[in-house]
């Protein structure tokens, strides 16, 4: 088909044809009215003039040119849409001469071209950086968009932008209870960083980490030498922890602590019957540690030892030694006269033996004036160097007296201070009674 060019104006209800010429010969309905032939139409019609550059018409809308909308003002390329960039065209769909958000100045994001293809579409580009969310932006910088690790789905941390500010960046954020410390978190569970009671500044222990994973619990860690258990100490110092040498196995001896509370020292600590000395045993079978009757204070005999590691005594021959006392020379005090029948009153002398110990101390005791009656009792405690033996009682009748008293532990000489003083006063006018200086003796016996 042939086209001529024709000029049509829009009229209402009617259609002039104006300096036009060669119609197009076609089956089409052209003109006004019921015509069915060329150049008639079978009804009214809503007509437009297309005018060409040199004022001819295009029948098909093409031309040179773009169609004016007279209506709009836009004018849209013909060939927009055709995926190649023609004259009059900045973009077309997918062809943007090679430009993109970044050569726009619009930073990161997708640069479109706009429907008619006059211009870049930019809605889709985004300035990050710039702390506000725009564009494509899911979040700029400090701008989360209300966004916390919270709502994200952590239970701790601080939220935070990528970069490219294409999502967020989630390392801050953490969840306490998984055993993996991350985030803000100090510690998770038994994931501690790292970090040890040693390096917390204490000796021994094992680190916990709080319910909250934001704090290290060093309840369970220990310090050395603060005299308290703590860590894994098993003492501190003399802190045993009630512990001894008993409870640890042995029969005796004296129990330490080493010098990294990590455990007990148990070199003081015996054992009793291995035939050697240790702990605090005197003496294991037949080691007697060079000890014998008459270095413990007997005269001579065989020194053995217990089953209990103690020294058996049984066959030594003590070694005794007798002296005078009271005598003149011996101090003495009496609340009135001369007999001590006052509380309070007392007689004391020193006397150096060649006994090194006692185990054993004797007293023969004569008494004179012995005006004691029926309700009266003289009483007197005896000591040996400060230290309380036994007591002895002169009533009415008593002319001499004859103790023995064990001494244990022995009490160590050769020198011995000896006391009698008496323990309360006889009742009034129930007499007194005295000792006789001239026949009077003790005997210190070696033990």
């Amino acid at each position: 088909m042939r086209l001529t060019p024709i000029c049509r104006v829009a009229l209402p209800l009617i259609a002039i044809a104006t300096g036009c010429s060669d119609v197009a010969s076609t089956n089409e309905p052209f003109g006004l009215g019921g015509s069915t032939g060329p150049g008639t139409s079978s009804g009214p019609t809503d007509l437009t003039t297309s005018v060409s550059a040199s004022g001819a018409g295009d029948a098909s809308g093409g031309g040179s040119g773009g169609a004016d909308d007279s209506d709009s003002g836009v004018e849209t390329g013909a060939s927009c849409g055709n995926g190649t960039i023609d004259d009059g065209e900045v973009c077309d769909g997918d062809q943007l001469d090679s430009a993109d958000c970044a050569s726009e100045g619009l930073g990161l994001g997708t640069l479109a071209c706009a429907a008619d293809c006059s211009a870049f579409d930019t809605s889709a580009c985004t300035t990050c950086g710039d702390d506000s969310v725009d564009g494509a932006d899911v979040c700029d910088g400090t701008d989360l968009s209300g966004e916390t690790c919270l709502s994200q789905g952590f239970s701790t941390g601080t939220l935070s932008c990528a970069s490219d500010c294409s999502g967020y960046d989630f390392a801050a954020c953490a969840t306490c209870g998984d055993a993996v410390a991350s985030g803000d978190e100090v510690c998770d569970g038994a994931d501690f960083g790292g970090e040890t009671c040693m390096s917390q500044g204490f000796d021994s222990g094992d680190l916990d980490c709080a319910a909250t994973c934001d704090a290290l619990d060093t309840s369970a860690c220990g310090t050395c030498g603060n005299g308290a258990i703590d860590g894994a100490e098993a003492c501190d110092g003399a802190n045993l922890a009630g512990a001894s040498c008993l409870s640890q196995g042995f029969d005796s001896g004296t129990l330490a602590c080493q010098a990294s509370c990590g455990d007990y020292e148990t070199g003081g600590c015996g054992e009793c019957g291995n035939g050697s000395l240790d702990g605090d045993e005197v003496c294991d079978g037949f080691d007697l540690d060079g000890e014998t009757c008459v270095s413990q204070g007997f005269a001579a005999g065989a020194l053995s030892c217990l089953p209990s590691c103690a020294f058996n005594l049984a066959d030594c021959e003590s070694l005794d030694e007798t002296v005078p006392f009271p005598i003149p020379a011996d101090d003495r005090f009496v609340t009135a006269g001369t007999l001590p029948w006052n509380g309070g009153d007392w007689f004391e002398g020193d006397r150096l033996t060649m006994i090194p110990s006692i185990g054993q101390f004797d007293l023969h005791l004569d008494i004179i004036t012995n005006g004691l009656t029926a309700c009266g009792v003289q009483e007197a405690e005896v000591s040996v160097n400060g230290t309380p033996v036994g007591l002895f009682q002169i009533v009415q009748g008593t002319v001499s007296i004859d103790e023995s008293y064990i001494v244990a532990p022995p009490i160590v000489g050769p020198q011995y201070t000896v006391r009698y003083e008496t323990t309360a006063t006889v009742a009034g006018g129930c007499g007194a009674a005295g000792y006789n200086e001239a026949t009077s003796t003790v005997t210190f016996v070696g033990g």
